[in-house]
């Protein structure tokens, strides 16, 4: 599911996620089904991601708990020496299984993106403290993550699972702070219903 995260850095979208269908054919029942994926995992997207970057020696643009031929697994995707790979690591052991070159950043970005990106390198920030970060703030655990730049906002989108709803926070990249942007609709849901309960 993370990977509709990275469209709007994306220009050569298909050519980085594969058909275009297939990641808009999504929808909220994929969610609680990596979230729940993620709450029986030994490791966490945090660690997954710290694997992912000392494998490659590259820095994490984007995580997520993904259903694969062989169960379900975090796919994290980094950029090293100007190229886009994506990892897929074993929830359990933390091992990296499969290692997948993606491309050139140069053919796969343009100037801005490129840019975008750069900033990204050289933020305080991380994709693994900002999810570490907003699992403190929240008391929940994050499944997908990924760097964000949109509306003048540069920053990593964190989206987590507690209490059988999802949550979605803004991490700052310069500052770290932290913003929470929505919540699922069994969260909205519930919400309703505690208020019907009041009245």
């Amino acid at each position: 599911m993370f990977e509709r995260k990275i469209i709007p850095l994306a220009v050569a979208a298909v050519v980085l996620l594969g058909t275009a269908g297939a990641v808009f054919a999504r929808d909220e029942n994929d969610d609680q089904q990596e979230a729940a994926a993620v709450q029986s995992a030994t490791i966490s997207l945090a660690q997954a991601v710290d694997a992912a970057q000392k494998h490659t020696g590259g820095y994490a643009i984007a995580a997520g708990m993904e259903k694969t031929k062989g169960g379900y697994r975090y796919e994290v995707r980094t950029v090293a020496k100007q190229h886009v790979t994506q990892n897929v690591i074993d929830s359990s052991t933390g091992a990296v299984i499969t290692t997948e070159h993606e491309g050139a950043i140069a053919r796969l970005f343009d100037r801005e993106h490129r840019a975008e990106l750069g900033k990204l390198q050289s933020a305080k920030t991380t994709l693994s403290s900002a999810i570490a970060a907003v699992e403190q703030h929240s008391g929940g655990k994050a499944f997908e993550a990924a760097f964000e730049n949109e509306n003048a906002k540069t920053g990593f989108e964190v989206d987590v699972t507690k209490d059988g709803g999802t949550q979605k926070f803004l991490v700052d990249a310069a500052t770290g702070n932290i913003e929470t942007l929505a919540a699922s609709d069994h969260d909205e849901q519930r919400g309703q219903h505690d208020e019907e309960h009041e009245d």
